[in-house]
């Protein structure tokens, strides 16, 4: 079987199969979502409060409300951030990713700037495979 051109939503599926952390999942998904909506810009600016809503890193105390998972940076950074990083470069379609602080407030990191670049969409011939047999199991609806 020949390579197949993935949809998009395809090549987010297989790609959030192969990521083992829920981190590293919701990072990703978080970047496709925002590429979806301007395919053509390849960078975003994200707050830390609004990145760790994205990625579920909160609790809610016994009064409602919220506390922040990380708070200080350089954990946020070595436990979730770099470790995400280097699992969706190593097992999705995205194969540039990269952060940087791109805003402080006095001496606390504020702000990231995310940038990131797609491989192609073409499927590798075992996915193709993959998703022929998934077809055959569970065949669509009409």
């Amino acid at each position: 079987m020949s390579k197949l051109a993935a949809s998009p939503t395809t090549q987010v599926l297989l790609s959030v199969v192969r990521l083992s952390s829920v981190n590293s999942s919701s990072l990703y998904q978080l970047i496709r979502k925002i590429h979806s909506n301007n395919p053509r810009i390849m960078s975003f600016e994200m707050s830390v409060d609004e990145l760790k809503e994205e990625l579920n890193l909160y609790t809610i105390d016994s009064h409602g409300n919220k506390e922040y998972k990380y708070p200080e940076f350089p954990a946020f950074k070595r436990d979730v951030l770099n470790k995400s990083v280097k699992e969706i470069i190593k097992n999705t379609e995205i194969k540039e990713l990269s952060f940087e602080v791109s805003g402080k407030i006095g001496r606390k990191v504020n702000t990231l700037k995310f940038t990131y670049s797609l491989e192609s969409t073409e499927l590798p011939n075992e996915d193709s495979e993959f998703l022929d047999m998934f077809d055959k199991k569970f065949p669509p609806i009409d």
